[in-house]
């Protein structure tokens, strides 16, 4: 569902008032507001003991659609059209889907979530923001990247430095994603206001709702089959598992604390 045509407010029908939100109108002006890319914690340890230091992590992220009003997961099953999406297993609190969008960023941006940043500006419609979607692109030479760069033909590029114990390994990995694939769901605790705080986005090593991290279920030591303390991408199950993961929302989102 897309709200505007170029710079132009499309007209917008509700069917109900959305709930906690009663300062939007039907003519409201829709405003530009910087969306930031939030710097991710780089530390998380694994269900196996793992302790993962995240050094380099970029990801193509596509239109992006600021909703509000989505359903919540812990609360009741996911309408329909929605819970298709998202699956059950991923279901958990802290995360809405299926909201009425109020705004977007439209187009393909490189997100570096260790130095955090700004993609762009969105034009929204000003007022509450409580989640936020987008795609996960393949990235290409025509995204400004070298035609060298890792992250061509994968949605994310990650470097780490994995320890457990006395024992040390370096990962590098490229992980697509299947094509369309979008995230729906990503907690945007925000309020859209001119001149206020930006929509943020976020990767999160580690679910802050459930505290399963993205690493969950890697054996690093096993997959270090010559024992020469370097993973890539071509370790056996490695790229499948976080692809699995990353394309849910469940590692995706924010807090109202994530921007002060």
């Amino acid at each position: 569902m897309r709200i505007f045509t170029g710079a132009v407010c499309a007209t917008i029908v509700f069917a109900a008032p959305l709930g906690g939100c009663g300062e939007q109108s039907l003519d409201a002006i829709p405003i530009a507001v910087p969306v930031v890319a939030l710097a991710l914690e780089p530390v998380a340890t694994t269900d196996l003991g793992y302790t993962v230091t995240v050094t380099a992590a970029r990801q193509l992220l596509v239109d992006l659609e600021f909703t509000v009003g989505g359903e919540a997961h812990a609360a009741r099953p996911l309408p329909a059209p929605v819970s298709w999406l998202v699956g059950a297993a991923h279901a958990h609190p802290g995360h809405a889907a299926g909201g009425a969008v109020r705004g977007e960023l439209p187009g393909r941006h490189i997100v570096d979530w260790i130095t955090g940043g700004e993609p762009g500006f969105a034009t929204v419609l000003p007022g509450a923001i409580d989640g936020v979607d987008f795609g996960l692109g393949t990235a290409a030479a025509a995204d400004g990247l070298e035609p060298d760069d890792p992250l061509v033909g994968a949605n994310l590029y990650l470097e780490a430095t994995i320890e457990r114990g006395a024992e040390r390994w370096q990962l590098a990995v490229a992980v697509p994603q299947d094509t369309d694939r979008r995230v729906y769901g990503a907690p945007c605790p925000a309020r859209a206001v001119e001149g206020g705080d930006p929509l943020p986005v976020a990767l999160q090593l580690t679910d802050p709702f459930e505290g399963d991290t993205v690493f969950d279920g890697l054996d690093f030591a096993a997959l270090d089959t010559d024992g020469d303390g370097h993973i890539d991408g071509i370790a056996d199950g490695l790229v499948n598992r976080l692809k699995r993961t990353l394309q849910t929302h469940d590692h995706y989102g924010s807090t109202p604390e994530d921007i002060r």
